[in-house]
């Protein structure tokens, strides 16, 4: 805050990573687009000129000292705060900022800070970006506004209504993009800060790359309809449950909230005068306001959004040969005649029938089991499903589940793997029961639930989250899930469609190159790794996927169930044995079955060619075979801190090479007991064999000599650190209970051992596990370059 060293040394070594970070932001399709947006966005204001990253000859060359003059210049008392948020005794902190700030001073000729606005032209002003790399198509029209702070009750009502508004709005384009006709892949509205003076109201639609003028008639018409018509009744009161259920369900977490969140509301509040009354005034405050907020009031939002003033509009696509993109005249055209247009209402379909109609009677409890060491109880229902439950005071509104059984796509054949890969997809866009995916989200307005089920290559199963008073509902849903899944042909169509968007320019992207190239190294050509080709995507059948889905459903006996949550364990035993005991029960005796692909062997070193931008990417990989055992895995999780501490210092810090390492390591205990070791960055192209090597060169070193006691301890205090996060988390429970109840080589009880085993770590196991798991006979590097490089 007052005292950077900012020595000319470090100034000049930061230099390149600030390059690097430049490099990996702008260098891209997606920083040329941006580009050519941001001047119709920002024009005619000082933000146009002023990207967060800087000028890139300026980060060059700058003497040390205009970096030091802007420090003195912008880091002083009268334009800082200090925020202070968490488990500390309140006057001991304030005397510590008191002793720490108070003596600060400011300079005697202190620089007033600027402020800059931008302009809202009185037009519409249109944009078309293209870009030979740039994989999809999209339409947005947005109105540019005056940023207003939220300071009053007016404030508030506004907010409310406003966000009523675009809620009602979204839902209506969401019905839409689950049409087989779709006139847009993907449509939504969204409303927010841009920059501090402006803020930027967008109507956005991701499209078929021929269909921009589609997309962005079909969006305006929407909002003409509003504008015409209204949203009904229904679609109102379903709002207004919505916002009251997540008012009440922040209210009743307010002891629960993160400290980050209050720091973040008191940063808003010095730096944009935002109102932060707390939660207990604005839930009251909503209620008053949700009873005095008329419908008509928020129906009146739509004319706005129909006029010139501040309207800009912008496509962003693919550039290639036989794609003409739609000129301003076609846009303009656009806009022009939404309003003559005669539409019809919106109808509003709702189902008024029962989720479940019939309610099964309860099964009987065969036996219980406890491991009262972490406060979990396991039941078995009398058709075999395993149930564990673990109440917890995390979260005041919280339930969470995971629902896992053996087999998964390994048991289908090879000409059916995609099919079987699509199937959990199919049935979440498709529904259950008697409500298709628009019905079920207008039935459950106003409750706190969703289920989502998966199909993984060695397992299937079910994830969810409720509230503890809509428990009733999640087992209703999860045993819909099982029984009555629906066969939706229009989830077919959506399914297709979005994934032929996505794969129809993908090979023109420098990241499919890297990955093309890193699958054929890894896996060759496998049928389960490779990516999906339009052949694929034209086959995708439907009743194959629904087979294999009702299959893996198809029996409930070796489905291991964990609940983790705010819930009272003797009625959550109650709604298991009702809706989870009474699940369909074969007793098939089944697992998964290994179809992966062995580690690649040798050494493999590839080069892919792709791109524009002085932009490499360096992947390496090491993998192979080993033991899973308990000191291993926790070896190998130390080991990915290792690595990232190390090549950070490196890489970053004395080569000033790249901006941020990727290091991820695993240790898989089934099909095969195997590991992995990845590390990648972003680099200059002309430095990525001179950073690879730097990577080899410190592998080399912590294997000769280890990592330092240093290293060690940060590795050591980063498990530590994570962990105690963790373990206030029902996220976190409900995925290592599945594990350590479903996992060979594993206990739940190793969970008490963790810090015991994280002391346990020395330099000497870590030196060990580079020797072991980093071979310099086993890896595979994949080098991405732009296409004239070299040249």
């Amino acid at each position: 805050a007052s005292a950077a060293t900012l020595s000319d040394e470090e100034i000049d070594k930061e230099r390149g990573v600030v390059v690097e970070e430049w490099r990996l932001s702008d260098q891209n399709a997606s920083g040329r687009i941006r580009d050519q947006i941001l001047p119709i966005l920002l024009a005619d204001s000082r933000y146009e000129h002023r990207l967060p990253i800087g000028d890139t000859t300026i980060i060059k060359n700058a003497p040390p000292e205009t970096v030091r003059r802007y420090y003195n210049t912008w880091y002083r008392p009268d334009l800082m705060a200090v925020v202070a948020v968490g488990d500390f005794d309140i006057d001991q902190y304030e005397a510590l900022i008191r002793e720490h700030f108070s003596n600060l001073t400011n300079p005697a000729d202190a620089t007033p800070r600027p402020t800059f606005d931008v302009p809202v032209q009185r037009d519409t002003r249109i944009k078309v970006a293209t870009d030979p790399e740039y994989p999809i198509a999209s339409v947005q029209v947005g109105f540019k506004r005056q940023a207003h702070p939220l300071l009053t009750e007016d404030d508030y009502r506004r907010l409310i209504v406003n966000g009523s508004f675009n809620s009602m709005l979204n839902a209506r384009l969401n019905e839409i993009e689950r049409r087989a006709d779709a006139p847009f892949l993907s449509g939504g509205v969204s409303d927010g800060g841009f920059v501090r003076p402006m803020a930027m109201y967008s109507l956005t639609a991701r499209v078929e790359e021929d269909k921009v003028l589609t997309g962005l008639e079909s969006l305006l018409d929407e909002v003409e309809r509003v504008r015409q018509f209204g949203f009904t009744a229904t679609e109102w009161e379903r709002e207004q449950r919505e916002t009251l259920r997540s008012y009440r369900r922040a209210y009743d977490e307010r002891e629960n909230r993160q400290s980050s969140a209050f720091a973040s509301e008191y940063v808003d509040f010095f730096l944009e005068q935002t109102a932060t009354p707390g939660i207990a005034y604005e839930y009251e405050l909503v209620q008053q306001l949700l009873a005095d907020i008329t419908l008509e009031e928020i129906n009146t939002r739509a004319a706005a959004l129909l006029q010139p003033d501040g309207r800009i509009v912008i496509v962003t696509m693919p550039e290639k040969d036989g794609l003409t993109p739609p000129t301003e005249a076609q846009l303009s055209a656009v806009l022009d005649a939404v309003q003559d247009k005669t539409l019809t209402p919106y109808e509003d379909a709702v189902q008024e029938e029962e989720l479940l109609a019939d309610i099964p009677a309860p099964v009987e409890v065969t036996s219980t089991e406890s491991i009262p060491e972490i406060d979990v109880e396991i039941l078995t229902l009398a058709n075999g499903v395993l149930v564990a439950m673990k109440p917890t005071d995390f979260k005041a509104d919280e339930v969470r589940f995971v629902a896992s059984s053996p087999g998964g796509t390994s048991l289908v054949p090879d000409e059916d793997y995609f099919s079987a890969s699509q199937a959990a997809s199919l049935v979440s866009l498709g529904g259950i029961g008697a409500f298709d995916r628009t019905g079920l989200e207008k039935h459950l307005a106003g409750k706190v639930v969703g289920v989502a089920p998966y199909i993984s290559e060695l397992e299937e199963g079910l994830q969810g989250v409720a509230s503890p008073e809509d428990l009733e509902t999640l087992f209703q849903l999860i045993y819909l899930h099982f029984t009555a899944p629906r066969a939706d042909p229009e989830a077919l169509a959506v399914q297709q469609n979005n994934q032929r968007s996505f794969l129809l320019n993908r090979s023109n992207t420098p990241t499919a190159a890297l990955q093309d190239t890193l699958i054929a190294a890894l896996y060759g050509d496998h049928p389960r790794r490779g990516v999906p080709t339009m052949a694929d995507i034209d086959a995708l059948s439907l009743e194959t996927a629904m087979a294999v889905y009702q299959d893996r459903f198809a029996d409930a006996s070796d489905f291991t169930f964990t609940f983790v949550g705010n819930f009272d364990p003797a009625y959550l035993t109650q709604l298991a044995q009702t809706y989870l005991g009474t699940l369909p029960s074969t007793g098939r005796v089944e697992t998964w079955r290994d179809v992966s692909p062995d580690p690649p062997a040798g050494v493999i070193e590839k080069i892919a060619r792709k791109g524009q931008e002085d932009q490499s990417i360096v992947y390496l990989h090491f993998s192979g075979k080993g033991d899973p055992s308990l000191k291993n895995r926790m070896t190998m999780n130390a080991l990915q801190n290792v690595l990232d501490i190390v090549m950070r210092e490196e890489l970053r810090e004395e080569r000033s090479g790249i901006y941020s390492p990727f290091v991820n390591t695993s240790f898989s205990v089934v099909p095969d007991s195997a590991y992995s070791v990845t590390i990648g960055f972003g680099c200059d192209p002309a430095r990525a064999e001179e950073l690879a090597g730097a990577v080899f060169g410190e592998v080399d070193k912590l294997k000769a000599d280890g990592p330092s006691d240093d290293t060690v301890a940060k590795a050591q205090e980063q498990l530590r650190r994570s962990r105690e996060e963790s373990l206030e988390q029902n996220n976190f429970w409900v995925g290592a209970l599945d594990y350590y109840l479903t996992a060979p080589y594993a206990e739940p009880q190793e969970l008490l051992t963790f810090n015991d085993r994280v002391a346990a770590l020395t330099a000497a196991d870590l030196q060990a596990a580079v020797q072991e798991y980093l071979r310099d006979d086993q890896y595979v590097q994949v080098i991405l370059y732009p296409e004239a490089f070299g040249e």
